[in-house]
């Protein structure tokens, strides 16, 4: 029986195979990063909904002017008008939702160019003791300068 309760330890009483501090420092930048990317997400979707809400008003303001009581004769005309200023509407939104990409896209770029950056910065620190003789590599694919 004796035995049996020392075997039950033994798995505590072992180090860790991992570095827990290496492991929580993880967890808590990719807490970060994350945190960033829905900040960046959800200002995408409140600029979004801005262009959509104005919009919609636009469009509906459009109907209204549609909609008035008129002469026969003025409603072709009127119909016209309708639609080009829906057309420009249409085209003045798709500008606007494309500037709210551009900025959201480019913010997300540099944030996954920081998050690669740190993370090959950490990495790098963490095998530089195991492998102290290797020196830092050129990326893959990349041509050397003659002398």
């Amino acid at each position: 029986m004796g035995t049996q309760a020392a075997f039950g330890k033994a798995p505590y009483s072992m180090s860790m195979p991992y570095d827990a501090a290496a492991a929580t420092s993880g967890f808590a930048a990719f807490s970060e990063f994350q945190g960033k990317f829905a900040s960046i997400a959800l200002e995408a979707a409140s600029l979004s909904t801005d262009v959509f809400a104005s919009s919609t008003k636009k469009a509906l303001s459009n109907l209204k002017t549609l909609s008035e009581v008129r002469e026969r004769s003025e409603y072709g005309p009127a119909l016209a008008e309708f639609s080009q200023a829906q057309a420009q509407l249409a085209q003045d939104m798709a500008a606007a939702l494309a500037e709210v990409m551009k900025s959201c896209g480019a913010a997300m770029s540099e944030l996954t160019t920081e998050a690669t950056d740190e993370a090959t910065e950490v990495i790098s620190e963490a095998v530089k003791p195991q492998y102290p003789e290797a020196a830092p590599s050129k990326p893959v694919g990349t041509a050397s300068t003659p002398a």
